[in-house]
């Protein structure tokens, strides 16, 4: 995890850190970032663009993503959804989650630099869903439920909760969803302290509806020459004051291995280093380390 300009589009995650318990505070909400490919994985899952077979599904590594509604007939365009997967051990605070409090989805729109289209290339619904079915997406293939569903949903998951639904104007724009996470919260949670995967599954239920988000890559592609800021999601998480804060391993000792512990996260950018909770990784918070340290529990 990366402290990330604000201004780019992307999936940013609010976690508390070790800060707040070195600050006193018992707990404390503090906002990081997670950027699309670097941070958080991208699937898309279509029906077969030529008619034939159920489906198919690939990992993005493009310029652009892309959110179909299905239109429920062989005829374009085909229906796909796109597949957000998260390794919740990256947002663990030392002393653990007590909450989930927001998340926000920021979506960036990826246009042609031959054009200038995309983004909202067709007007219609985007819904956002939560999902612990973490299944390999390989064995998923989009469904349109008979003829009847949209979204390609039906039947591909054992659980789906909808946490984000609205309609978006035709237009080549960014926009951003905080989602309603009221029912799955303690889901989220789960997945954050035990280390496992968060999946969102972003869709349309509006038959024909084209959407075309960015991912922050250079795609110089004559057919496909999309560019974008990356798509971006916060989320907000309030951890419980640890009783030392540094003792990052919690292993109830402060001593070589926290402060070896402690090297590590600093020189990967991990947001659990921003020590005196400022948004920043910088020298400050290695000194505010050091100080702790020195003072042990």
């Amino acid at each position: 995890m990366q402290i990330r300009n604000r201004n780019r589009c992307t999936l940013a995650l609010a976690a508390v850190t070790a800060a707040g318990a070195f600050s006193g505070a018992s707990a404390q909400p503090i906002t990081s970032e997670l950027t699309v490919l670097d941070d958080f994985s991208v699937t898309t899952i279509s029906r077969s663009l030529f008619g034939g077979g159920t489906g198919r599904s690939f990992l993005t590594n493009q310029a652009r993503y892309q959110v179909n509604g299905d239109a429920l007939t062989t005829s374009q365009p085909a229906g796909i959804n796109s597949v957000f997967d998260i390794d919740g051990s990256t947002l663990q605070p030392p002393g653990g989650a007590v909450s989930v409090d927001e998340i926000v989805i920021n979506l960036t729109a990826a246009s042609r630099i031959s054009t200038g289209s995309g983004g909202v290339q067709t007007a219609g619904n985007i819904l956002i869903f939560f999902t612990t079915d973490n299944a390999d997406l390989n064995t998923k293939e989009f469904d349109t439920g008979g003829g009847t569903d949209a979204t390609g949903l039906t039947g591909q998951y054992t659980d789906l909760t909808l946490v984000s639904t609205g309609f978006q104007e035709a237009g080549v724009y960014d926009f951003s969803r905080t989602l309603d996470i009221s029912g799955v919260a303690g889901d989220i949670l789960d997945a954050i302290n035990n280390g496992d995967n968060i999946r969102f599954i972003v869709a349309s239920d509006t038959p024909s509806a084209v959407f075309q988000f960015a991912t922050g890559l250079p795609d110089p592609s004559p057919l496909f020459d999309f560019f974008g800021e990356p798509t971006t999601i916060d989320i907000t998480v309030t951890a419980g004051g640890a009783a030392c804060p540094p003792d990052l391993n919690g292993d109830g000792v402060v001593d070589a291995d926290d402060f070896f512990l402690f090297l590590q996260l600093f020189a990967d950018g991990d947001a659990r280093a921003d020590f005196n909770n400022d948004g920043v990784i910088d020298a400050d918070d290695f000194f505010a380390f050091l100080s702790a340290f020195a003072a042990g529990c």
